[in-house]
């Protein structure tokens, strides 16, 4: 069951930078917890080959890959950026 959180007081704290909005903690953990389920149905339909955003990888491993790869003999390496991509959704749609 996914409940929503209630409204949260906004606090500001004040520094010498930035202003920073601390949120409930309640909220952080909900959110949390609905990464980790979200991480747990949908991780396995990734690719093994895919590093970015997952539990447990990281740049330095995708990067070893290639290098792994390139001693196999294969001359390419691709890099696909998504992030701009979703600019342009319709954002009202969703």
């Amino acid at each position: 069951m996914i409940s929503f959180p209630a409204d949260c007081r906004k606090v500001e704290i004040l520094t010498t930078t930035l202003t920073k909005n601390v949120s409930c903690i309640k909220t952080d953990k909900q959110s949390r917890s609905l990464g980790d389920l979200l991480c747990l149905l949908f991780e396995p339909f990734f690719s093994n080959g895919s590093y970015g955003y997952r539990p447990g990888r990281s740049a330095q491993q995708a990067i070893r890959k290639v290098k792994t790869y390139a001693g196999q003999g294969y001359g390419h390496a691709v890099e696909i950026d998504l992030s701009k991509y979703f600019d342009t959704l319709n954002q009202s749609f969703f």
